[in-house]
C-alpha cells in the first residue's frame, strides 16, 4: 500500500531583492516570518514605532551625506504649499513663504536621519537646500532620492509605500 503523505512545502522567507516592496520591507522589518502561501494574506507590519526603529536602523548605514533627494514626485507639494498650488494666495505670498520652507520644488540634501520619529510623520529627515544652504526638519516619506536608478531611491520608494500605505490601513 502506498503512503499517501502530504508533502509539507518549505518556507519562504522575504528577500531584501525581493519581486516587490511588500516583500523587501519584510525582509527589513520581519526577516523571520515565512511569506504566506496566499499573496491575498500578504501585508506587512504597521508603522509602529518599533517597526520605525528597525526600519531606521536599516536605513542610517546606506544613506550617504550629500545625497541628492527631491519632493516624492513631479506635481508633488509639500503640506504647507498645498494651498498655494491650489490657487490661494498670490505667487508673491507664496514667494516669501517659500524663503522659510522646504518646497517639493527645492533642490536638497540628505544630512541624516534623526533618532526622533513617530507615528504620525514616521522618520524624520534633515537636509539642506541647496539655494541657501538652510536646514529643515522633514518626514523623509516625503522625499525620493536622485538619481532613480540609484540604491537609494528604490530603498527610499519601499520606505514612502509602507509608511503611507500603513497609515491609509
Amino acid at each position: 500500500m502506498k503512503s499517501t503523505a502530504i508533502k509539507k512545502k518549505k518556507p519562504v522567507f522575504p528577500r531584501l531583492d525581493g519581486r516587490d516592496d511588500d516583500e523587501r520591507v519584510c525582509a527589513i522589518l520581519e526577516p523571520e516570518k515565512p511569506l504566506p502561501d496566499d499573496e491575498d494574506e500578504f501585508c506587512p507590519p504597521y508603522a509602529t514605532e518599533e517597526m520605525l526603529a528597525k526600519y531606521r536602523d536599516f536605513l542610517v548605514p546606506r544613506l550617504a551625506e550629500g545625497m541628492a533627494l527631491k519632493g516624492m514626485e513631479d506635481g508633488y507639494c509639500f503640506s504647507w504649499e498645498e494651498g498655494y498650488t491650489l490657487g490661494y494666495g498670490t505667487e508673491e505670498v507664496y514667494a516669501s513663504v517659500r524663503k522659510n520652507n522646504c518646497s517639493a520644488q527645492d533642490k536638497v540634501v540628505f544630512i541624516s536621519l534623526l533618532n526622533e520619529f513617530n507615528e504620525g510623520e514616521g522618520l524624520l529627515v534633515e537636509v539642506e537646500r541647496m539655494s541657501d544652504k538652510k536646514i529643515f526638519l522633514l518626514p523623509l516619506c516625503d522625499f525620493e532620492a536622485r538619481p532613480k536608478k540609484s540604491k537609494e531611491y528604490q530603498l527610499l520608494d519601499d520606505y514612502s509605500c509602507w509608511f503611507v500605505n500603513s497609515r491609509c490601513c
